[in-house]
């Protein structure tokens, strides 16, 4: 294709053409876009995480919390001596079956109802559990599922900037070894966002056009 042929193009010709032109322009355009909703992406995601680690932290040191379960540990090795007494531990979902568990005198009466009793006589202390806990309402809203998927994209953007970024030096490096010039592509495809933007594609004097000029003119005072 001749220099002055790109001049003759339609507009959309052009702007394909100059595309064609960019190394990596896929990689380049998702990692502009990713770039762009970064910071949206962060500051959506950021109070969710927070609330969820501040949670986290007040359930690893509430002293009241631990107190509960070892009761609650203590009551079910009781009902179960025999069968499946001196466990260790239990699973976090067995608490759902608290109130399923239900007195053979008073059905009205549930080991939950027992186990409150049992804190107002011996444990007062356990039923400001609350305190310890105000996080949890906050953090109870959050979808982990959706929180998930959000952490996802970005780290998966934040890789594939990696990568591009690395893939881009290893052929700065590469060109450098062969004595190819590298000061023309400089800016290059940021040039070419900001001609879209201004609609300047396709001028003849465009900022695109003066900039990879003046990128040749360095290179050649350099010399």
């Amino acid at each position: 294709m001749s220099k002055h042929e790109p001049e003759r193009m339609a507009r959309a010709d052009r702007f394909l053409y100059e595309m064609s032109r960019i190394d990596h322009y896929q990689q380049r355009l998702q990692s502009l876009f990713f770039k762009k909703k970064f910071a949206e992406r962060l500051a959506e995601i950021k109070p969710k995480v927070e609330a969820i680690l501040w949670a986290s932290h007040e359930v690893m040191r509430s002293k009241r919390l631990t107190q509960v379960l070892e009761v609650v540990l203590a009551f079910g090795n009781f009902m179960n001596k025999g069968q499946r007494g001196n466990a260790y531990g239990f699973k976090v979902s067995s608490l759902n079956k608290i109130i399923d568990t239900k007195s053979s005198i008073d059905r009205n009466i549930t080991m939950l109802h027992y186990l409150i009793m049992n804190f107002e006589n011996n444990y007062p202390d356990i039923l400001s559990l609350q305190q310890d806990l105000v996080s949890i309402p906050e953090a109870a809203k959050v979808n982990l599922a959706e929180l998930e998927k959000d952490v996802f994209i970005i780290r998966s953007g934040l890789k594939a900037l990696e990568v591009l970024k690395d893939q881009r030096e290893r052929e700065r490096q590469a060109k450098k070894s062969t004595g190819c010039s590298v000061s023309e592509e400089v800016g290059e495809f940021d040039d070419l966002v900001s001609a879209l933007r201004s609609g300047e594609v396709c001028d003849k004097d465009s900022k695109l056009k003066r900039n990879r000029k003046r990128s040749v003119n360095q290179l050649a005072d350099s010399k």
